[in-house]
């Protein structure tokens, strides 16, 4: 199933897209009953139906938090934690109909961020995944701690965060493999991560500001060469 996502600009200020959100279930009504209620929250959404295409979309959209239903066809949800957690910092939020203490402590153990119980009214969701994506950032910042990086201000790791995604993007990483390029790069050059980081997106910034200069005179009529002027003496 194709992903539904809001379209970014084609140029601007370098600045954080709303998160992405990846819903998976496979019953079609609760995946489009869940995608528009977020895109009307603000969000980006990609869908899949089962746990082998949200593989696939997660390489390829990144999403910030991942909504799926406990009981995938292929693929238990217990099996996509596991895979979203490696190399990546992915909060899990299952839902299932299924209330049984064993299903909750294996989803938990799996590394899943929460366990809720179907039917979820979908403005319900908008706050756990508020406190998802905070999470996230808790376990970036620690992660970034642990590797004797920092410390760092919210700001600057608001920096980092949105270069290592546009790191990721272009080359396809996930977030640890992304910012280890970032890092490798910062102590070839014998500078702190964050300013590496921040010239980056300065200079992207730019890049974009000046792209988006270009595409605004696209509507413009270009100015041809001036008139040639007779220079020859009167009565020639």
């Amino acid at each position: 199933m194709p992903s539904v996502t809001s379209d970014p600009p084609i140029a601007g200020p370098v600045q954080s897209l709303p998160p992405m959100v990846l819903v998976v279930d496979d019953d079609p009504v609760i995946l489009m009953t869940l995608s528009v209620e977020l895109l009307q929250a603000g969000f980006r959404v990609a869908e899949a139906g089962d746990g082998e295409e949200a593989i696939g979309l997660c390489a390829t959209e990144m999403p910030a938090v991942v909504i799926a239903d406990y009981c995938l066809p292929g693929m238990s949800g217990a099996e996509l934690a596991a895979q979203l957690n490696t190399g990546q910092f992915v909060p899990v939020i299952f839902l299932s109909a299924f209330s049984d203490e064993r299903i909750v402590t294996e989803a938990i153990a799996s590394g899943a961020f929460v366990y809720l119980v179907k039917p979820i009214d979908p403005p319900r969701l908008l706050p756990v995944i508020q406190a998802a994506l905070h999470r996230a950032e808790d376990l970036r910042a620690g992660w970034l701690t642990q590797r004797g990086e920092g410390p760092f201000s919210e700001q600057e790791l608001r920096t980092i965060s949105v270069v290592t995604g546009l790191v990721m993007e272009r080359f396809g990483l996930n977030h640890i493999d992304a910012f280890h390029r970032l890092r490798q790069y910062a102590r070839s050059q014998r500078l702190k991560i964050i300013d590496v980081a921040a010239a980056l997106l300065d200079a992207t910034d730019r890049a974009n500001r000046m792209l988006a200069a270009i595409h605004a005179m696209s509507g413009r009529p270009v100015a041809g060469p001036p008139p040639a002027i007779d220079r020859r003496p009167a009565g020639r």
